[in-house]
């Protein structure tokens, strides 16, 4: 009984010294969620601060081409309880809002999502390459403290590791795919 079970712990663990030291792919599958995220280098997820006193929500994804993108959207004039003023982005050509789901207020917010409610939310439209954009969006905004609850994309983005973060003191929060 004794040398069996020897034997099925040196089975158990030559195994495992394989799967650990032969890997024979040493790149990571996009499609594996954890994988997907180490292909960010750290550090370029930089914040972008467009003033004080506004809320910027700041986007850092990788396109299908490579490309290492790092944007915001700033919303201004919002004490929380009211409207912004004005919503912006750093380059429109990269992340811009989507006017196909944002139907609400100023085409900023779905309808009844807008910073004067409980429940804000905010559609972005990312750029994957020259030919394809993408889309996601944040729930439960809270424009005077500028939290957010969640970041939700398609599969594309999620795979792209999309991370949002804010100035309000909000780690990074990687996307849930929808």
């Amino acid at each position: 009984m004794f040398l069996q079970k020897a034997l099925y712990i040196s089975l158990y663990l030559f195994t495992a010294s394989i799967a650990i030291l032969l890997n024979p792919n040493p790149d990571f599958d996009n499609n594996d969620g954890d994988g997907a995220r180490s292909l960010a280098p750290r550090g370029n997820c930089l914040p972008i601060s467009n003033g004080q006193g506004n809320c910027n929500i700041n986007y850092c994804w990788t396109g299908t081409d490579g490309t290492q993108y790092t944007e915001a959207i700033t919303i201004s004039g919002s004490d929380g309880n009211s409207n912004p003023t004005s919503m912006t982005t750093t380059n429109s050509a990269n992340l811009y809002l989507s006017g196909l789901f944002n139907t609400g207020y100023n085409h900023w917010f779905p309808l009844g999502h807008e910073c004067s409610n409980d429940n804000t939310e905010v559609y972005t439209v990312h750029r994957m390459n020259n030919d394809e954009d993408s889309v996601a969006h944040i729930t439960d905004l809270d424009c005077k403290t500028c939290d957010f609850g969640s970041l939700i994309c398609a599969i594309q983005l999620a795979n792209a590791n999309l991370v949002a973060f804010t100035n309000g003191g909000a780690g990074e929060v990687p996307c849930a795919s929808s």
